[in-house]
């Protein structure tokens, strides 16, 4: 009894089991077939974006083709503007089932519209317009040709009326057709629309370079002197010739130079020398200034120590000689020590030689770095300054 109700209460439960299952497989087979249904066709798709294309007012040429193929929509054809070209493939990419939209749409600027005053083909056979000359008077009041073209307040004469029929009638004249084969094989020029592009750049200046070695003729405006001057003082001066490079003139003369001291030491009363030491450091013509490198300008005057004792011990000596003569030993001494003395006041008083660079002095320096310049003929020192009001 025990056995029998297991055995059934266990076939109760996998009768249950297996209804639940092919509930659920009845419950997705549903879902997948109205899923099935909801996909819309790609003749659907064509046709609804070619009704939303159609209806959109921001396109306003209507002959676009629409191709769909698998969700791929394929717009051909051709559109007046770029924002026509955009409007349609946002149409066409809103439609329900589109994955993909081809966009290739060309811009083409609309034509012309024919002149109002030219008649349609469709008239092309009716006969041209009769030129009158009939005198004002006997016109009637209410001519196009005078109403249309002649507003002024005055009278028109016979001739400007004859004119204006005359001009009436070949604008109404009916177009032949090989003036209508024209018109359709010229489209009208398209309106521009782009911006115009920017003036080209000038091509950047020449420039040359100037090699080491290269000699520097410079003239002296400042005034230096061994004796006043110190390390670091600056001078200025210009070019007494051009440079050249294969027969033309890259640096003009009369170019601006400027250096500085190096060295600078003054002499001694009673020994010692004097020393120059000067370099250049910038050229300047046309308002540019260039940093350039040469060797130094140096120069040393001979020293006077030994010229010095020499006139001092022969002051002494003599001194002491006619100190002798004059009072024996103690005489002598007296002599000789002013005797020194006064060859000492002598030298004391001759000036060492010192060495003074003035105005118009010529020196020579070369460079010892090559230099990149904007070549020109003559300097002018106004270039690159800013006008006064």
């Amino acid at each position: 009894m025990v056995l029998a109700n297991q055995e059934e209460a266990r076939m109760r439960r996998s009768l249950i089991r297996s209804s639940i299952i092919v509930f659920i497989a009845a419950i997705a087979l549903f879902a997948a077939a109205c899923k099935k249904s909801q996909t819309p066709t790609d003749a659907q798709i064509a046709s609804d974006v070619q009704s939303k294309v159609n209806a959109d007012e921001a396109v306003q040429n209507k002959q676009i083709a629409v191709l769909a193929a698998n969700g791929v929509v394929t717009l051909s054809g051709s559109v007046g503007s770029e924002a026509e070209r955009s409007a349609a493939a946002g149409d066409a990419a809103g439609v329900s089932g589109v994955r993909t939209v081809v966009n290739n749409l060309t811009v083409q600027p609309a034509q012309a519209s024919m002149p109002q005053n030219e008649p349609q083909p469709a008239f092309a056979n009716q006969p041209p317009v009769q030129t009158q000359t009939q005198p004002p008077a006997s016109e009637p009041a209410a001519e196009p040709a005078a109403t249309t073209r002649s507003k002024t307040a005055h009278k028109p004469s016979a001739t400007g009326q004859s004119r204006a029929r005359h001009t009436f009638a070949q604008n109404n004249a009916p177009l032949t057709q090989a003036d209508a084969m024209r018109q359709q094989q010229s489209p009208s020029t398209p309106v521009q629309t782009r911006e115009s592009a920017p003036p080209t750049p000038p091509p950047p200046p020449a420039t040359v370079t100037v090699p080491d070695g290269t000699a520097l003729a410079v003239r002296m405006l400042d005034t230096l002197d061994s004796q006043k001057a110190n390390p670091g003082d600056t001078f200025r001066g210009t070019l007494n010739s051009p440079v050249q490079m294969d027969g033309r003139v890259v640096i003009p003369a009369d170019a601006d130079v400027f250096g500085h001291v190096v060295a600078a030491q003054g002499a001694g009363k009673f020994s010692g020398s004097a020393v120059l030491t000067i370099e250049i450091d910038k050229v300047s013509f046309n308002g540019r200034t260039y940093a350039i490198h040469t060797d130094q300008w140096s120069k040393q005057t001979t020293g006077r120590g030994k010229g010095t004792a020499a006139k001092v011990g022969g002051g002494a000596a003599l001194g002491a000689l006619i100190g002798g003569l004059a009072g024996g030993g103690k005489g002598a001494g007296i002599g000789a020590a002013v005797g020194a003395g006064a060859g000492g006041t002598a030298q004391a008083v001759t000036k060492p030689g010192q060495i003074k660079l003035g105005p118009e002095a010529l020196l020579t320096f070369h460079l010892t770095q090559p230099v990149t310049v904007q070549p020109s003929s003559s300097n002018e020192r106004n270039a690159g300054r800013q006008q006064m009001p």
